[in-house]
């Protein structure tokens, strides 16, 4: 459940994520970022080393964070949007690696990662595949989204070329998410 920082919690057994999302990308009224959540939720998330790829506002990183990630390191290329991860990490007591820089690239020294999320555009989905595929290892777990279903035939095109193979795939309101794994 994601509850704005300027609305009461209400009661619920459900994990909550408190959010000030500022001027960044993710405040979980986004299709995009509502299946990212979903198809985490269904992942073995527990003690996983995770990247999040175009973090934003930093909530897919706090997401991970309370379903028992064991690290979880955070790129954007906006400092505005690190900053804001940031903060939102305090908001809900968690700890994660947020740092400015461009894609996988940035933080790839620092993995291998058992799973990357990636709520970018298409493009750069399509661009970082083969970087994604080399900073995890064989089984390793690939949540993107922020695909338009149109454009969905090119990124499995490109995920499949990088070492990618099994999908899980959602779809909502035009836009698709998917859970792929590396490796066959």
């Amino acid at each position: 459940m994601i509850r704005p920082t300027w609305e009461e919690a209400p009661e619920s057994d459900r994990l909550t994520i408190v959010l000030d999302p500022g001027q960044a990308f993710g405040t979980g009224d986004h299709p995009t970022t509502r299946m990212c959540l979903e198809l985490l939720e269904n992942a073995e998330v527990e003690g996983k080393r995770v990247a999040d790829v175009g973090c934003g506002s930093g909530i897919l990183s706090i997401g991970a964070c309370l379903l028992g990630a064991a690290e979880v390191y955070a790129v954007d290329i906006d400092p505005l949007s690190v900053e804001v991860a940031k903060e939102n990490s305090a908001l809900n007591k968690v700890s994660f690696h947020a740092m400015k820089g461009s894609g996988i690239a940035a933080i790839e020294a620092l993995g291998p990662y058992d799973m990357v999320i990636s709520n970018i555009i298409s493009s750069t989905l399509i661009q970082i595949a083969t970087e994604v595929a080399g900073a995890m290892p064989e089984r390793g777990l690939w949540i993107v989204s922020g695909i338009i279903a149109q454009n969905w035939p090119d990124v499995v095109i490109a995920a499949q070329a990088a070492g990618f193979s099994s999908m899980t795939r959602l779809e909502e309101d035009g836009w698709v998410a998917a859970a792929i794994v590396k490796g066959s």
